[in-house]
């Protein structure tokens, strides 16, 4: 059960230290909440041509204010900070009631109040603009829109879920990437190396909040990166940021990038913007292939768990639904950036669906999977003109159009399962905090660890 929070009467100090030191910021959070909420201190690094010497304390430190806000509203505390930029002042009391809105079962009555409110300087220019760029649909999607207007992609890097070894690599493969489809689309490019995904620990979040490992898609995300990338957007004086949006924000789900959120954010005259929401994503991959088939067309990089070279994986569940979305809209998969056939696709994906290991954490996913099912029922209407691509495939083709993907998602979420999903994540969770004894007892309970 959690625990309710308490009334908004206790008053600690948010920072302990806000350190700059080259390129890289660095935030050690007052004892108090980091014992309440983290796991270690909060970082963030940024390229050779992000400048932070001329910045404010109060702009360097709003990488972490939007990062840990929800985390302030959800403890019912006050904590207090000597400055705070004027408009994100503003911007975090509408943010707030969307939250109360959006989750009315958490009572969101912690405060950040601060002893000053700065005005900062405004961009030099509100024409120039910059994208988040994470590779998959939605963002390749919004800076193909955008090409003509945008300045800068803004790839994020994690930093913590490698070896430091398996890290340089991926890293050095993603700059690659991210940079080779800036110079396509004609703008500039630069990373953003943060722990912005691991430096809340899952494990004391789950005492106030029911899905501690949700809390980067459904809370922090939206605000978390954006705010992320707000001293890279003062130094370059860029005045404009899309975020791209998915159609689970449109289908009003709880989401950190819900437009209600994602909209209202901003700084210094900074305004950043949800962007292609109301696009479904069938819509969008038929969009980018319409847009850039004929060009040299960069591939589309959804994976959760990409290669130490950034390749698809291929079987994890976003690059599965964007690869049946593909053959949905007559796009071979291999021609947008995965190295498996339509066949060996619906194959895989039959297989998982058989033992119900195909992930739907949510309603949403369920939506865009029918979604998909539907875009493969109108593609092979007329058997007699079917692409190239499936021929000698029939039965998988017939299996997906006839599988019954509502019936697998109540399977999958049956009361049983979640309340064991709940005590498996929360054991996991308690044994990432002790690796060395971890290991050991993992190998105990695998079978209840793996069980689905």
């Amino acid at each position: 059960m959690l625990k309710e929070p308490k009334e908004s009467v206790v008053n600690h100090p948010l920072l302990q230290e806000l350190k700059r030191d080259g390129r890289r910021i660095t935030v050690k959070a007052h004892p108090a909440f980091h014992t309440r909420f983290l796991s270690e201190d909060f970082f963030v690094e940024y390229d050779p041509i992000v400048a932070l010497g001329s910045l404010s304390p109060s702009t360097l430190a709003i990488p972490f204010i939007l990062n840990v806000l929800p985390l302030i509203w959800i403890s019912g505390e006050t904590y207090t900070i000597d400055e705070l930029d004027l408009d994100l002042t503003r911007a975090v009391e509408q943010i707030q009631k969307t939250f109360q809105w959006l989750h009315p079962s958490c009572a969101w009555n912690g405060k950040l109040i601060a002893a000053r409110t700065i005005r900062h300087p405004e961009p030099a220019s509100y024409e120039r603009s910059a994208a988040l760029f994470s590779g998959g649909v939605d963002s390749v999607y919004s800076a193909l829109a955008h090409h003509n207007d945008l300045q800068l992609l803004v790839k994020i890097l994690d930093t913590n879920r490698l070896s430091n070894e398996s890290t340089t690599r991926l890293h050095a493969a993603v700059r690659a990437h991210v940079q080779s489809v800036a110079e396509r689309l004609a703008v500039q490019s630069s990373c953003v190396v943060t722990n912005v995904p691991t430096f809340i620990s899952p494990s004391k979040l789950a005492d106030v909040w029911p899905r501690p490992q949700r809390w980067l898609i459904e809370i922090q995300h939206g605000m978390g990166f954006a705010g992320v990338v707000a001293p890279l957007m003062q130094a370059l004086r860029i005045g404009h940021l899309y975020l791209s949006g998915c159609e689970l924000d449109h289908y009003g789900l709880p989401s950190g990038t819900h437009p209600d959120i994602v909209n209202a954010i901003q700084w210094a005259g900074v305004q950043v913007s949800a962007y292609g929401v109301e696009k479904r994503r069938q819509q969008k991959l038929g969009t980018i292939w319409d847009t850039a088939h004929r060009a040299d067309l960069f591939p589309v990089k959804p994976c959760l768990r990409p290669t130490h070279d950034y390749a698809n994986c291929c079987t994890c569940s976003k690059c599965l639904q964007t690869i049946i979305g593909a053959i949905g809209e007559g796009i071979d998969p291999q021609h947008v950036g995965f190295d498996m056939s339509p066949a060996d696709a619906l194959l895989t994906l039959r297989t998982q669906i058989t033992h119900t290991r195909l992930q739907m954490p949510d309603i949403g996913e369920l939506l865009q999977w029918m979604d998909i099912q539907m875009a493969v029922r109108r593609m092979t209407l007329d058997a007699d003109n079917l692409p190239s691509m499936l021929e000698g495939i029939d039965c998988e083709i017939a299996w997906f159009r006839n599988v019954d993907l509502p019936t697998y998602f109540a399977r999958i979420h049956t009361k049983t399962r979640r309340i064991v999903r709940s005590m498996r994540a929360r054991a996991a969770l308690r044994l990432d905090t002790h690796p060395s004894f971890g290991r050991a007892v993992r190998k105990l309970l695998r079978p209840f660890l793996q069980w689905r």
